[in-house]
């Protein structure tokens, strides 16, 4: 999940520098939840085109001819050989249980401890921040106001102190919106513009998207490229809520807000205005010129709003059938046929203990025969066991299924058993019978 998560993070990364700000703010946030959904979420709707149907990202395929052809010589060996391989091959199957083991526990108590300072920090911050003074009414009467524009019906509290500096939203069941002193003596304006930002995230679910991240930071913690990216999901969360409070207001409006914005990103100074477990503006330079930008052109993404739309759906479908986890063709059990000279394919169909009825197809010394292997996802090589069904003699061979081409017959009548790997090292026996005449 994570080497997914950060291959569809890097696309999504790239995504944005080829489309250079030409989707809206929503829409590219809406985009980076592919993101958290693949960290999330380990199980996908199937797909033919998926990536991974291609990338065998379960594990490194160990299986190569020069290794099939080292065990068939271990299998040609004395008892005693083959006895102390074994015994040694299931030794190293101990070591490397006990080391995955390990690397298990590992992660787990990291895991428990990141969880527990996080929560800690949560509840620590909104166990600190206490309303010093009795809010006044004027304020008050903002703060509702703005929840009536937004149809907001939850209490939300308004907190007055002085350790976080910016205005900022905390909470997932009891919302609270921080604000300081000087904050609450702006003019009604400057102050409907902050209510109005903070409560935003509110009614997008900023602060429920916020809080599963911090828990995601705790379970990824040994990747950290999700911390990078969280960030950057941040970032643009703070630009999706600046469009969704300017959309109603003139030019005159959107300059007060962009002013207001500027004066508040002045005002950070304590690191703890910059702890991911508060939704607030960020002082880096670079991203209030950006949301400055994106406020002007504002009008830009109305006129296209049919455009962006359409783009952003089919950047999300094409991003979780291609880029997203698949089942599709992993775990299928493969079907196995041999292909005809004259193009007339025969089911090698599964072998079963003490079966009888198995398919039949006569074929001539001179004949050639593809094995074609329709679903699943096979190993480059299959086994062959070739069974003389007259002496009951049996001949061991490997087949390539790069060039699956099968010929050099001789007369009689033989069993062919096929055992076919696919997947996470699963494997299928299939059998055929061949009389050569």
């Amino acid at each position: 999940m994570a080497i997914i998560a950060t291959v569809i993070g890097w696309v999504i990364l790239k995504l944005n520098e080829s489309l250079k700000e030409k989707l809206s703010p929503n829409a590219n946030y809406i985009i980076w939840l592919v993101f958290l959904i693949t960290l999330i979420f380990p199980i996908a709707i199937p797909s033919k085109v998926s990536i991974y149907n291609y990338i065998d990202i379960s594990g490194v395929k160990y299986v190569r001819n020069e290794k099939i052809n080292q065990m068939i010589e271990l299998w040609k060996k004395a008892d005693n050989d083959s006895e102390i391989d074994y015994i040694s091959t299931n030794h190293n199957k101990i070591w490397k249980n006990q080391i995955k083991r390990i690397i298990a526990y590992i992660w787990f108590i990291v895991f428990i401890i990141k969880f527990i300072r996080t929560m800690r920090s949560y509840t620590d911050l909104g166990r600190n921040i206490r309303s010093v003074n009795q809010i006044e009414e004027r304020v008050i009467l903002i703060l509702e106001n703005c929840k009536k524009k937004l149809k907001i019906k939850r209490n939300i509290k308004l907190i007055k102190q002085e350790e976080i500096t910016m205005p900022s939203t905390i909470g997932v069941f009891n919302v609270r919106i921080l604000v300081t002193d000087f904050l609450l003596n702006l003019d009604d304006s400057s102050l409907e513009n902050i209510f109005m930002h903070e409560l935003s995230h509110y009614k997008r679910k900023d602060n429920v998207v916020n809080f599963i991240m911090l828990i995601l930071r705790a379970v990824y913690w040994f990747n950290p490229i999700v911390k990078i990216i969280f960030k950057k999901i941040r970032t643009e969360m703070e630009y999706a809520t600046d469009e969704m409070v300017v959309s109603t207001m003139n030019t005159t409006e959107q300059s007060n807000y962009c002013r207001i914005m500027v004066m508040v990103a002045g005002m950070i100074s304590s690191s703890k205005d910059e702890e991911p477990i508060l939704l607030g503006l960020s002082s880096s330079a670079e991203a209030i010129e950006k949301r400055i930008t994106m406020i002007s052109r504002k009008k830009e993404f109305e006129k296209n709003f049919k455009v962006i739309t359409i783009t952003t759906s089919l950047i999300v479908l094409l991003m979780c059938f291609i880029f997203y986890p698949t089942s599709y063709g992993m775990l299928e059990t493969p079907k196995l046929y041999l292909q005809l000279e004259n193009g007339e394919k025969v089911e090698i169909i599964k072998a079963e203990e003490n079966q009888k009825d198995i398919n039949e197809i006569r074929l001539t010394p001179n004949s050639k025969v593809d094995l074609i292997v329709k679903g699943g996802k096979p190993n480059d090589y299959i086994f062959l066991n070739k069974i003389d069904l007259n002496t009951m003699k049996s001949i061991e061979e490997t087949a390539s299924m790069l060039s699956n081409e099968i010929s050099y017959f001789q007369y009689g009548e033989y069993k062919y058993e096929f055992i076919l790997t696919y997947a996470n090292k699963q494997s299928m026996k299939y059998a055929i019978k061949i009389i050569v005449e």
